[in-house]
C-alpha cells in the first residue's frame, strides 16, 4: 500500500477525473489518498491575495504563475 495525491484540475472534468482515480485507487488498495482542493488554490495567487477561483487552473497554471512546488505541497 502506497499514499497518493489526486491533484485535479479546478473544473467539473477535473472533479470527475478525480472521483474516477479515487475509485481505481480504492480499488487497488492505496493505503493513503489524497485530493488536492484545486479551486480553493485556484483562489490564491502566488503574493497571497484572493481572487475568483480560475476554472480549469491545475498545477502546470501555478508553476506558471511562479508558485514555488515546496509551498504547492504545503497548500495541498
Amino acid at each position: 500500500a502506497w499514499p497518493v495525491t489526486i491533484w485535479p484540475d479546478a473544473d467539473a472534468a477535473g472533479d470527475k477525473y478525480a472521483r474516477d482515480v479515487l475509485m481505481a485507487l480504492r480499488a487497488a488498495d492505496a493505503a493513503e489518498i489524497r485530493i488536492v482542493d484545486a479551486a480553493s488554490l485556484a483562489s490564491a495567487t502566488v503574493t497571497g491575495e484572493t481572487r475568483q477561483s480560475l476554472n480549469g487552473w491545475d498545477v502546470a497554471d501555478a508553476l506558471a504563475e511562479g508558485f514555488l512546488p515546496d509551498d504547492l505541497r504545503k497548500a495541498a
